[in-house]
């Protein structure tokens, strides 16, 4: 499998493609469209984006930022489809998970960042759901 460099980035006239693929801080790399704005190279259209974490972003970015339909990864744990806004999950966030949990599912709201809060519906592969309170990233009884 081919390395890929560090800031390298690659124009196709014939399909008017511009993709990068870039170290930051605390990301590993991106491949995607890209808009120059004065001077800089950001992160604009569809794109992917990966993470020293293994996970992933899929989806849309508008001006260096996750915004729009995007699908986060978590490898061998879950997929989590949302919206993005500002780099932070809005609206209902449907997450699918894998591994020992494969087959369930759980809908609801986050802090935009990720943590749960208030209700959400967690679905079992038998199509039985339940439930759950959330308050701080944690489950809370009722």
């Amino acid at each position: 499998e081919k390395e890929i460099a560090d800031n390298h980035c690659q124009l196709d006239w014939s399909e008017e493609n511009f993709t990068c693929t870039k170290k930051s801080s605390g990301r590993v790399f991106y491949v995607g469209e890209m808009i120059l704005v004065n001077n800089d190279s950001l992160k604009h259209g569809k794109g992917k984006e990966f993470y020293e974490d293994g996970s992933s972003y899929i989806g849309d970015f508008a001006y260096g930022l996750r915004d729009g339909i995007g699908e986060y990864v978590f490898p061998e744990n879950a997929t989590c489809y949302s919206q993005w806004k500002d780099d932070r999950q809005t609206g209902e966030v449907t997450c699918f998970y894998l591994g020992f949990d494969d087959g369930h599912q759980r809908k609801g709201m986050t802090d935009g960042s990720g943590n749960w809060i208030g209700k959400t519906l967690y679905i079992y592969p038998s199509g039985a759901s339940v439930t759950e309170n959330w308050e701080n990233g944690s489950v809370v009884k009722d």
